[in-house]
This record gives C-alpha cells, sequence and structure tokens, in this order.
C-alpha cells in the first residue's frame, strides 16, 4: 500500500486550517457588523400608514413594497396609483424590534430607520400628554401644540424640524429628517392617551398607553 508522502499530508493539514480561518473570520465580520436602527414599540396594535415618492420629482411612486420587518416574518403592502399606503400590525411580538422598509425595482431601498441612525448619535425624548408635545435634546427644549412646529440642531450640526398635526381625532407628533423623509407618531385609539419616545442612533422606541399609528414619508432615489 502507498502512502501519501509527509510534505502532501502537511500541506492538505495547512489547507484545512486555512478554510477553518476564514470561515471564522467571515463570521466575525458578520457579528460584528453595526445593527441597523430598529423600532420598539410596547403595544400590540399599530397602524403604518403613509406615501412614498420620487426624491427628485416628489411624484408619488406606485407598486412600492412596504416591509414593517421583524425576527419573526414580514407584513407588507403595496403602494397605490398616488403612492399611498396602509398596513396593520397586530402581534405584539413584531412590533418589539422592527424595521420599515420600502423597496421598488427601480429604486434603491430605503429603511426609514437608517435615516435615523444617520441623523442622531444622542439621546432625544418626546413626551406626549393632553395634546402637548415636549420635545427635549440636551439643553434644548420644544414646546408644541396643535399645528405647531419648532426646530432643534443636533451635535454635528443638523437641524430637525419637529411639528404636530391635529386633525380631527389624529394627534400626531413628527419628525422632519432630510429632505422628503418625514415620521409621526401618535395614538390610534384616543388623542388624549400618553406617549413617550426615545430616538438616538440604534432605536426609536415608543411608550404608549394605547395603539399606536405610525405615518412615514419616504423619498427614494432612482437606482
Amino acid at each position: 500500500m502507498m502512502h501519501a508522502p509527509e510534505n502532501l499530508k502537511n500541506e492538505s493539514w495547512a489547507i484545512a486550517m486555512q478554510t477553518k480561518i476564514l470561515f471564522l473570520v467571515m463570521l466575525l465580520l458578520l457579528f460584528s457588523q453595526p445593527v441597523l436602527a430598529q423600532f420598539s414599540v410596547n403595544q400590540s396594535r399599530a397602524i403604518f400608514s403613509g406615501q412614498v415618492v420620487d426624491s427628485k420629482t416628489g411624484n408619488p411612486i406606485p407598486e412600492v413594497t412596504v416591509y414593517v420587518r421583524s425576527e419573526y416574518g414580514d407584513v407588507k403592502t403595496k403602494t397605490d396609483a398616488a403612492g399611498n399606503y396602509i398596513l396593520e400590525v397586530d402581534n405584539r411580538e413584531d412590533l418589539k424590534k422592527f424595521l420599515i422598509i420600502f423597496s421598488h425595482p427601480d429604486y434603491k431601498e430605503k429603511d426609514i430607520n437608517a435615516v435615523f441612525a444617520d441623523y442622531f448619535r444622542d439621546k432625544l425624548t418626546l413626551s406626549v400628554k393632553e395634546n402637548k408635545t415636549v420635545v427635549k435634546y440636551k439643553k434644548n427644549t420644544l414646546n408644541l401644540s396643535c399645528n405647531e412646529s419648532g426646530t432643534i440642531t443636533t451635535k454635528q450640526g443638523r437641524q430637525i424640524d419637529f411639528g404636530v398635526n391635529c386633525q380631527e381625532n389624529d394627534f400626531l407628533t413628527g419628525f422632519k429628517l432630510s429632505t422628503g423623509n418625514q415620521l409621526y407618531i401618535g395614538s390610534l385609539t384616543d388623542s388624549k392617551s400618553e406617549l413617550k419616545i426615545e430616538v438616538d442612533e440604534k432605536t426609536v422606541k415608543v411608550e404608549a398607553t394605547t395603539p399606536i399609528k405610525i405615518e412615514a414619508r419616504a423619498a427614494m432615489f432612482k437606482r
């Protein structure tokens, strides 16, 4: 019986070790990637609605797939001819940690959570009670009532506009971020419910006493 030369055995062992090391390096790179900013809601029901538009023309984009994505799967819908969408999530587990993503074959994917990650490096808090919103960011405080707006400047020098929209029973507090991107959060069932919203580069955490409504407007760039 012929035996493989010793140098061939050593070469095979070296290749096997290199393969294992490469695999471990790939795992380390995978798990060391920064975690995308996520939403977190303490309720078991939320209604998502809004509009998707072209970032340059402002024209509505139909047939955009809108995802509320969690580790348990996707809840999704598509925009209509006017770029509008609406969907409901009624599972507490799906709302613990999720992303809001917009996808279309002709446009670059838009992740609203990533927009927040680009803007915030420090904590910002909004408290909503009895149709009053208080925004706190470092030493800056904004007190907003129905249909009022205000601006703060972040540590990075970016200006963020806040506004309160009141229509019929809706009382929504919102952020106007990069051009065309907006997010408004409010109560779904009771305009007098209390909300607390904490924002940083990793999370948008919403604590509410009743189910909530989230309105997200996204501006997408063509590929």
